[in-house]
């Protein structure tokens, strides 16, 4: 029997080093004051240092958090069935990246959707995308330290800062027009015999700045405290995404085709596609072009199984001793001459036996911003140093963060399909002979999801699936 008991006593509320706060509860037990930190908890201030409290306890555990006001008592985030919820590190809001004013919209679209957020996540990602400005002026020392200088606004944007060399060699030098009007303390703030300076007009630097500091971005950092300033905001509703996905699976089955029961697969972690495809940002990500969903195009997952099966079951060749070896080089032209292969993919004379369709999600995804660090981008593009040299792809070359979106935390629907006249038709020769090719694809498209993973960057975790339900 559950061993449930109240006590009362007073709440204590202090803040943290990480500007959070933490609680404790103050009561006495046995005539001697104790103290129980309070962790289930989050209080966004300090307003109730101080005050009487009263806790159900239940076996031990916190249950129910009650602080007692002058004229009324209240609860502190109850869960469900009055149980608190718990949070180890707990996610304030984030502003979403959306902002009518720094897109590049039409002024008088800007004007009509002034109250407006887009509810398709494809308009708000491309078509609204946020267009900021980062200021590019920097002060250095010699030794790299940062200089804090009083000095006016108007000197930040007749000075900008280049570099030569690279490495421990490089340097960092003023580039300011000299033409333009100084006050008195910017005049001594040149002095400074660490600086060193070119002639250089004014329109060349604004022309620099606005080439190489006004980007899109649908999230950013705060550079001094390393926060979240702002990031996109990819929230789709669930009954909107099963109406989208069952209307889906409707249509196919109005093509009179026999189809697989719809295969449902979890992303095991997160799942990145169109990774590479035409963006305004960096990076992109596949949406549907009408209802701004994140799906898998049926290229993607016929090309997918067909890679798998080239690697998998032609990747090795028979040797004259009777003897296998690997050899992926050749395994696509071993591929192109098997029956069963082309009767899965067809040929360039003939269309394939199989029908793959787009893969839709069948809960609501959610978006997560994750980080790729090249740590060697000037090696990978091919720049050169003073002398001409190719740059090496040594320790020093300082890594480019470059954000993409990723898809975490839902399922999708796969299905294939062949037309019924062809379902009972086996392949006649080959690595699949005596075989249909609809359980061979059946088969296959399991093992290429949970195996292979689908997407961009499989090969470091992502795009691996799990589990499958009809």
């Amino acid at each position: 029997m559950a061993d449930k008991k109240i006590i009362e006593g007073k709440i204590k509320v202090s803040p943290t080093k990480k500007k959070g706060f933490h609680i404790e509860f103050e009561y006495e037990k046995d005539d001697l004051p104790k103290k129980e930190p309070v962790t289930c908890f989050k209080l966004h201030d300090a307003s109730y240092n101080g005050k009487p409290c009263k806790v159900t306890k239940e076996n031990g555990k916190i249950i129910k958090f009650v602080v007692v006001l002058e004229n009324e008592e209240e609860q502190l985030y109850p869960g469900k069935n009055n149980e608190p919820e718990t949070y180890s590190s707990p996610k304030q809001d984030m502003p979403d990246s959306f902002n009518i004013e720094k897109t590049r919209l039409p002024s008088d679209t800007r004007d009509a959707l002034q109250n407006y957020v887009p509810d398709n996540f494809a308009l708000k990602l491309n078509k609204a995308a946020r267009f900021d400005f980062r200021s590019k002026v920097q002060f250095f020392k010699q030794d790299n330290e940062w200089i804090e200088p009083v000095i006016s606004q108007n000197l930040s944007e007749k000075i900008s800062v280049e570099k030569e060399g690279f490495g421990n060699k490089e340097k960092r030098y003023f580039v300011f027009d000299f033409n333009s009007s100084l006050s008195e303390a910017e005049r001594d703030f040149l002095k400074n015999d660490n600086l060193r300076f070119f002639h250089k007009t004014i329109d060349e630097l604004f022309k620099k700045s606005q080439y190489t500091e006004k980007k899109f971005e649908f999230f950013a950092n705060d550079k001094q405290d390393k926060k979240r300033q702002f990031e996109i905001d990819g929230k789709f509703d669930k009954k909107f995404i099963r109406t989208i996905t069952c209307k889906h699976l409707c249509s196919i089955r109005h093509l009179n085709l026999k189809l697989i029961s719809p295969l449902n697969f979890k992303v095991d972690w997160r799942l990145i596609v169109g990774l590479g495809n035409e963006s305004v940002y960096e990076t992109s990500m596949t949406l549907h072009h009408i209802y701004g969903i994140p799906y898998i195009p049926a290229s993607a997952v016929k090309g997918v199984v067909r890679s798998w099966i080239i690697t998998e079951v032609f990747g090795e060749k028979n040797n004259d001793d009777g003897s296998k070896s690997l050899d992926l080089k050749h395994a696509e032209d071993r591929a192109l001459n098997d029956e069963g292969f082309q009767k899965l993919f067809g040929t360039q004379d003939s269309s394939g036996k199989i029908w793959f369709f787009d893969a839709f999600p069948t809960s609501a995804p959610q978006i997560k911003v994750d980080i790729m660090n090249p740590h060697y981008g000037d090696y990978y593009g091919e720049k050169k140093d003073k002398s001409g040299n190719p740059i090496p792809p040594a320790d020093y070359l300082s890594p480019v963060p470059i954000p993409f979106l990723t898809v975490e935390g839902c399922s999708f629907q796969f299905i294939i399909g062949i037309k019924e006249k062809d379902s009972n038709e086996n392949i006649q020769s080959g690595k699949f002979e005596g075989r249909k090719p609809f359980d061979v694809a059946h088969e296959y498209l399991n093992e290429a999801l949970t195996q292979h993973g689908i997407g961009a960057k499989t090969a470091v975790g992502y795009g691996y699936m799990k589990g499958n339900a009809s």
